[in-house]
């Protein structure tokens, strides 16, 4: 296998590639005397772990913020919870 071109190739902050190669295959088949070629490519890219690290969903970040031990009940914030004063009926 030979190495694929990639004097075009433009990095990425997402993804480092870490093999591209390049295989020619010639065909040829019993109904036609000319070959067929085909070019294989193959790349296999993996994940910058620095990336995984340093971004988190800003989503996650709010919820964090907001509760560090879940969401609470909305009894519990108006108060209602323990003292049994302002329950009321549920089905």
């Amino acid at each position: 296998m030979d190495t694929g071109d990639m004097s075009n190739y433009q990095s990425n902050g997402e993804f480092d590639l870490v093999e591209f190669t390049a295989a020619k295959n010639i065909t040829y088949y019993s109904c036609c005397p000319e070959p067929y070629p085909d070019i294989t490519f193959h790349h296999q890219a993996q994940a910058a772990t620095n990336v995984l690290r340093v971004q988190s969903h800003p989503a996650l970040r709010a919820y964090q913020w907001h509760s560090p031990f879940g969401v609470l009940r909305a009894e519990r914030v108006r108060g209602e919870g323990d003292s049994g004063a302002s329950r009321r009926c549920s089905p």
